[in-house]
């Protein structure tokens, strides 16, 4: 997620590596539906242990810790936005240029409608993990079905523009100086559908009701094969969609189904190919008889132990938010500076990833003493 938000005046070398390059998968969709699984198998047991009104009480304390955190984050970047010199006109388009004190712009900000740039996910997963608490009950009790029926035809309620009306009017109801009221990234509405598919395989899981040990290896080979044929038909379109311009007749269907915002079916369909793809390629690939599929297999695995992953992946809300300012600030000295050419920018690059994992660091050397007086 980070390499894709280290934004540039010119092309950075090491995007065009990024996988989202030659396919409609990002890495913010891997990080909901990765929330959405580890709830899911945290909140089942959680619920099968002590309860509902344990499991509510716990997703309250989230949410209340989210919303700090939002808030956090969003002083940090305004406090950025008016320290630095010429921070207002920098960040102006990641920001806007209604100041922070502007009545409405406030209560926007408070709101959390109002997202400033790399700053909007956490206040999706506010409206997600109040949603999780009775979507997990219904699980228990072995509706799954349900659950996901409900998450798809909200999903599919932003592809037909049902909500305009009402963000419309949340727009005009807090527009500030700048005339912005409204700013998301992503719909929430939209976006859930990955959060509450990691949920339900998470919380089956959990229960036991989902064995992926059980499937047999040729049936999983051949959804793996079908996965494949799948990116490999979408990749021409990625490709090409990104480099050449379109005849207008069929850019006006393409827009609608690959819409980041609303997350369209081209990201559906090709996010569903990939996950089934990694998870072949962790629980059946790394045994495989083809040497390359073999060494991907493996390869992923290690990449999944590998120790600041694992901690990055623990403590992955204060990662997020650190990432945040640390891409706005090499954004910022990269306009300071001038264009700083392909050395310049991997530099850059090579600090902020260099810098990444410090929140987790000093988290885990925090929680480390209490968790040997635990176990003393």
């Amino acid at each position: 997620m980070v390499l894709s938000h280290l934004v540039f005046p010119q092309g950075f070398w090491l995007l065009s590596l990024h996988f989202r390059s030659v396919m409609f998968t990002e890495s913010a969709q891997a990080f909901v539906f990765v929330s959405g699984l580890v709830f899911g198998l945290v909140g089942q047991r959680r619920l099968s242990q002590r309860g509902y009104p344990f499991l509510q009480g716990m997703a309250k304390q989230r949410i209340w810790q989210l919303w700090r955190y939002c808030l956090g984050l969003l002083a940090v970047i305004f406090l950025m936005r008016l320290a630095l010199p010429d921070g207002g006109d920098i960040f102006k388009n990641w920001t806007g240029t209604a100041e922070p004190w502007d009545p409405w712009r406030t209560i926007a900000l408070l709101g959390l409608v109002y997202q400033p740039t790399f700053a909007d996910i956490l206040p999706m997963y506010i409206l997600f993990i109040a949603a999780s608490v009775p979507a997990l009950r219904l699980v228990d009790q072995g509706r799954w079905k349900t659950v996901m029926a409900a998450s798809a035809l909200l999903w599919l309620s932003v592809q037909l523009k049902v909500w305009v009306y009402p963000e419309v009017a949340l727009d005009w109801i807090f527009g500030a100086s700048d005339g912005q009221g409204l700013r998301m990234a992503f719909h929430p509405f939209g976006w859930q559908l990955l959060f509450m598919g990691g949920l339900v395989i998470g919380a089956q899981l959990s229960r036991g009701a989902l064995n992926v040990a059980a499937i047999p290896p040729q049936r999983a080979a051949f959804w793996a094969a079908i996965a494949t044929g799948v990116l490999l038909l979408m990749l021409p379109l990625r490709v090409l969609s990104a480099n050449v311009p379109m005849p207008e007749a069929f850019y006006h269907v393409f827009r609608v189904i690959e819409n980041r915002r609303a997350l369209g079916p081209l990201f559906v369909i090709s996010f569903a190919a990939v996950g089934y793809l990694v998870a072949w390629l962790l629980v059946y690939g790394r045994y495989s008889r083809l040497p390359v599929v073999g060494h991907v297999g493996r390869g992923l695995a290690q990449m999944m132990q590998w120790r600041p992953a694992v901690m990055m992946g623990q403590h992955s809300l204060q990662t997020y938010v650190w990432h945040v300012p640390l891409v706005y600030l090499a954004f910022y000295f990269s306009q300071q500076l001038g264009p700083l050419g392909q050395v310049g920018m991997t530099v850059t690059a090579v600090v902020v990833y260099a810098l990444l994992p410090l929140p987790a660091l000093w988290r885990s050397h925090q929680l480390a003493p209490n968790s040997q007086k635990k176990s003393a």
